[in-house]
């Protein structure tokens, strides 16, 4: 128990929405392994926010990292903290590139060939208000085999910038006009978290402190009637 307090020992897990890009959740736990090596990460990808939101209050993973909509508001007593804005963009294989203006207007990106994660797309439904896929042709069990479609020409796909451009030259990589921006948020449960999720969570504190006006002035992550 005192290696676990001294975080020498102890285990995290991390539900993410398995559409967005990883990298807060990863260079967070990076450094935090730098000072506690001795702490163990998983993490449960899921398909949409709900089910984050659902392993999180189940206590099935102790953190979540989520996206969320500005201006709506989800009552399930969750905490959050703003991580980070991640832009969507257009990986397609060099051959259907051409002639493309750059950005993509989105009317032009619903009517191309289109390679989808089939956990997280669902058919008719329109992707940030306005864009819905219209020739979807090959849905595929996981994002590796997105990247790995487009790569070998079948399709594009929307992906967060940060993963679509691993893929050049094998694809290129275009913004969307108007542009798609997805904010993402890490939630957990109120009340005290283990000594391993609380150095998480200040870790994620100290790397966006302009974002972290969601946490009330004095609160810190150890008292019990503060941000846990």
């Amino acid at each position: 128990m005192a290696a676990v307090t001294a975080l020498r020992a102890g285990e995290l897990a991390i539900a993410v929405q398995s559409d967005l890009a990883i990298d807060p959740v990863a260079e967070v736990a990076g450094r935090l392994h730098l000072t506690a090596p001795g702490i163990r990460f998983s993490t449960n990808a899921v398909p949409n926010a709900q089910d984050v939101r659902a392993l999180v209050r189940a206590g099935t993973c102790e953190l979540g990292f989520l996206e969320t909509h500005p201006g709506t508001d989800v009552s399930d007593g969750l905490r959050e903290i703003a991580v980070s804005t991640q832009e969507t963009v257009l990986s397609i294989p060099v051959r259907l590139a051409t002639d493309l203006p750059d950005p993509v207007p989105r009317a032009v990106v619903a009517r191309l060939p289109m390679v989808v994660e089939a956990s997280t797309f669902r058919r008719g439904r329109s992707i940030d208000g306005d864009l819905e896929l219209t020739n979807v042709v090959v849905e595929v069990p996981d994002r590796l085999a997105v990247r790995e479609m487009v790569g070998q020409g079948v399709g594009a796909a929307l992906l967060p910038r940060s993963i679509a451009e691993q893929d050049s030259p094998a694809s290129e990589v275009r913004s969307l006009l108007p542009p798609i921006t997805r904010q993402t948020i890490l939630v957990y449960r109120d009340g005290p978290l283990s000594p391993a999720g609380s150095a998480y969570i200040e870790n994620v504190s100290t790397r966006h402190k302009p974002s972290t006006n969601s946490l009330p002035n004095g609160e810190s992550v150890s008292g019990s009637n503060s941000m846990p």
